[in-house]
């Protein structure tokens, strides 16, 4: 995918930011994970139950999201690879769009997943600090 190193921010390329993406969310996955798991350990009785669950059910949430912005990622790179398939890989004037175009929409791209990412943090952050 040519695409991929296309320099989205100083010194960091698509592919790199890719990568931190999703390193980020396997780690957010099993932090949340072992939440889960430590705050299951503390039920006892029903009325635990009843106290935990709508906290497990926030972190099923963010955990929803998290992998929500994985698949939008994997949209993202999907379309490059077509445009890029599709264009043959050429920068012949007929294609979709420029190469300036294409670096635009990575720029975008990627400054989006940044900020759903740290919705994700954020979201996750405040479900930890519910539960303390």
């Amino acid at each position: 995918m040519r695409g991929g190193d296309t320099e989205v921010f100083d010194g960091k390329t698509l592919s790199q930011i890719l990568e931190d993406v999703y390193n980020i969310s396997r780690e957010k996955r099993k932090e949340i994970k072992g939440l889960i798991v430590e705050l299951s350990k503390h039920i006892n009785s029903s009325g635990d139950a009843v106290n935990v669950a709508p906290i497990i059910k926030d972190f099923f949430e963010v955990s929803v999201k998290n992998d929500d912005q994985l698949t939008k990622l994997a949209t993202i790179v999907q379309r490059m690879i077509t445009a890029d398939s599709y264009s043959g890989g050429s920068s012949d004037p007929s294609e979709l769009l420029s190469e300036d175009d294409k670096e635009q929409l990575i720029r975008n791209a990627a400054s989006e997943l940044k900020q759903s990412m740290d919705e994700v943090t954020d979201d996750l952050e405040q479900v930890k600090s519910s539960v303390k």
